[in-house]
């Protein structure tokens, strides 16, 4: 175990590739604003228009600064997961995949957990081959 690992150094040879997609949050929303009448589905349909007015928002995302154009947008879209309501409260991240790195926080996960590279910050309580290797188990056991 180090007091030095970098959560989000990058890990050479990993087997798969790692492509962050905002496509299934946008189709959650999709089925709230066909949901029907009313406030939320209002919202969502209102959403989804932005959204789809920003191809950039769709398919494979490689480019952090791409979402942070858009913050606004991606908290509204990230809403369903965390609502503002509670972002002092409850501490709400999102990574890129199989990274350790953020591309979604909120204001209280943002302050205690993460630097200023949007990486996790602490020490790694795992001996550096074990939180490697989780890294590796998801993948696998779906293939």
């Amino acid at each position: 175990m180090t007091d030095d690992f970098q959560f989000n150094e990058a890990f050479t040879g990993f087997p798969f590739e790692r492509v962050l997609s905002l496509e299934p949050l946008i189709e959650r929303w999709r089925c709230i604003a066909a949901g029907g009448v009313g406030e939320r589905s209002g919202f969502a349909r209102r959403m989804l228009e932005k959204v789809d007015s920003l191809p950039v928002l769709h398919g494979p995302i490689e480019d952090l600064a791409v979402l942070e154009a858009h913050r606004g947008l991606l908290d509204d879209l990230m809403s369903s997961i965390s609502s503002e309501a509670f972002w002092e409260k409850y501490f709400t991240a999102a990574t890129m995949p199989f990274r350790f790195q953020c591309f979604y926080a909120t204001p209280s996960f943002r302050q205690l957990l993460m630097g200023e590279d949007n990486a996790f910050r602490g020490v790694a309580n795992l001996p550096d081959d074990t939180l490697s290797g989780g890294r590796y188990s998801v993948p696998i056991s779906l293939s």
